[in-house]
């Protein structure tokens, strides 16, 4: 009988494991996690696409929706740009952000 081979790379895991795995890490770790790979970030939008469809998501959405409070997207980035160590992912994080996606 054959050993198993082990895996050279996280995109060789089996999909359950990396579901398992997604499932158990934090929101900072899931950030850091897309960066791994296409393959990985094909993953993870996948879940945040199955988060979205959950009626645990959906149910205490209708409450923040209702609750939310205009955002002006281009005076908070202006007031931003005077810091140099201001990283340009952070503006273009700021602008591609879902105008009703609410963490927290």
């Amino acid at each position: 009988m054959r050993a198993p081979t082990p895996c050279r790379s996280l995109d060789e895991l089996p999909l359950e494991v990396k579901l398992r795995f997604v499932e158990n890490c934090d929101l900072s770790a899931l950030v850091k996690l897309h960066t791994l790979s296409k393959t990985w970030r094909a993953l993870l939008l996948d879940f945040y696409d199955l988060c979205l469809d959950s009626e645990y998501f959906r149910r205490p959405r209708r409450h923040i929706v209702k609750r939310l409070t205009p955002f002006h997207r281009d005076g908070y980035i202006q007031s931003w740009l005077s810091d140099p160590s201001l990283p340009e992912e952070f503006e273009m994080w700021l602008r591609e952000w879902p105008s009703k996606a609410v963490i927290g």
